[in-house]
């Protein structure tokens, strides 16, 4: 919680008030008094699950497979980039032509996604490259923006300090990735 805000009671409703109620907060302006930090292993709280799937062919060579699905319907994510590593001094062919391109700094096939949505949920990739050493490919790393909120947090009102009428307000619910690894 921002320093300016009273923590929460214990057993109590969350309620999201100023340590000192004669100050009040800025209008016009955006500010962050609430954020929700996950790091963990339970992958029931991922917004997208990705599967990669590498197999080596007896030519030298590798097909891999990677798909993605949207695992949490109260988020829809933007400008996703799903990053694949790629062996050193090889370059792939991908069956289908959209929405990739080689990163030359990170030698990686990069993935490019401008909308995962409830209703665009799911995507498959699929390319071919030389070298035959599956762990290559790994981590992939995904990096997106996501409106709508992970844990079900919601603003249910704003009402005054003094006198508790109702008012007007918006909020924006924004998630992005700090870190996101597929092992």
């Amino acid at each position: 919680q921002h320093p300016n805000v009273a923590k929460f009671a214990p057993g109590q409703e969350k309620i999201i008030v100023l340590k000192d109620p004669s100050r009040a907060f800025p209008v016009g302006q955006a500010l962050a008094v609430l954020k929700w930090r996950y790091a963990g292993q339970d992958e029931s709280y991922i917004p997208l699950s990705i599967n990669c799937w590498p197999s080596p062919s007896n030519d030298g060579t590798c097909e891999v497979n990677i798909e993605y699905e949207l695992e949490n319907e109260n988020i829809t994510l933007y400008d996703v980039v799903i990053s694949i590593p790629l062996p050193p001094g090889s370059y792939p062919t991908v069956s289908s032509q959209s929405g990739w391109s080689l990163n030359p700094s990170t030698h990686s096939l990069d993935w490019s996604i401008p909308l995962i949505s409830p209703e665009e949920r799911s995507g498959t990739l699929e390319f071919t490259v030389g070298g035959d050493d599956v762990g290559t490919f790994f981590p992939v790393r995904v990096s997106f923006v996501a409106q709508g909120s992970l844990a079900g947090i919601g603003i249910a009102n704003v009402t005054r300090v003094n006198g508790g009428e109702e008012v007007a307000f918006s909020s924006d619910a924004i998630v992005n990735t700090e870190e996101y690894l597929v092992l």
